[in-house]
């Protein structure tokens, strides 16, 4: 987002607005619409949730080693490893990945590969279509990886961007673990009176568009398992189905 910014030569924060307003209209009819990015905007209450929500999972833990160096999407950026890339370019995007050095927290999503493997095998967690499911099960064969859940912040940050790690005021979270949380803190998952256990978890659909599967099909089912919240039950990726079945 600051670097798309900088190319329009505004402010991220101003650039930020901008987007936003053309989609503000949609949402006048709800009143917990979260913009968990921006300082000014972004509900207390969400950053303290996200935070519990952090802490509560126990999935999170700084590398030791040298700072990995992985290939990064310029949109979205998005990290994956250099066995997926294609004549050394993201396999859906056709770009050529920026290669960076950086010390982030991880998620230890390997932990959970069995788990989430077979709740999807057992029934209890619906991918469609079949394709798509069929992708998820080889992901899962393979293993999955750790993933970062943070990024350092850079000098050139806007202040108060981003949920900031707990106990590290250098790293904020990374975009994927703060909107993944906004499922169920926004339903005051954390809080005292929790109404995500008490009227809507768990979900019984997610429905997603054009690459974000592996997010909500794999990142985020370990994150509940990490959570000890219960997984949704179905996942429809509706991008590549044909219209008419879009129902």
């Amino acid at each position: 987002m600051v670097e798309a910014a900088h190319k329009e030569g505004k402010e991220p924060l101003v650039f930020l607005d901008e987007i936003v307003g053309k989609f503000s209209s949609l949402f006048k009819e709800l009143e917990n619409l979260l913009r968990s990015v921006h300082p000014h905007h972004r509900p207390k209450r969400h950053t303290g949730r996200v935070r519990k929500a952090l802490e509560k999972s126990g999935g999170l833990g700084r590398h030791i080693q040298e700072r990995i160096r992985r290939p990064v999407l310029c949109w979205p950026r998005s990290f994956i490893t250099e066995k997926d890339l294609v004549d050394g370019k993201c396999p859906d995007h056709g770009t050529v990945p920026e290669f960076l050095k950086e010390e982030n927290y991880f998620f230890k999503l390997s932990k959970y590969t069995q788990p989430i493997k077979e709740k999807i095998t057992s029934g209890e967690f619906e991918i469609y279509p079949q394709s798509r499911r069929n992708e998820i099960l080889s992901l899962l064969e393979e293993g999955l990886q750790d993933v970062s859940f943070s990024r350092p912040r850079k000098a050139d940050w806007p202040q108060g961007l981003g949920v900031p790690v707990p106990g590290d005021a250098g790293q904020v979270m990374y975009v994927w673990c703060d909107a993944l949380a906004n499922y169920i803190t926004a339903l005051g998952y954390a809080d005292e009176g929790d109404m995500y256990k008490k009227v809507f978890g768990p979900p019984n659909l997610h429905v997603l568009g054009k690459d974000i599967l592996r997010f909500h099909a794999a990142i985020w089912p370990g994150c509940c398992f990490s959570a000890g919240i219960p997984l949704p039950k179905n996942c429809l990726y509706m991008a590549l189905l044909p219209r008419a079945e879009r129902r």
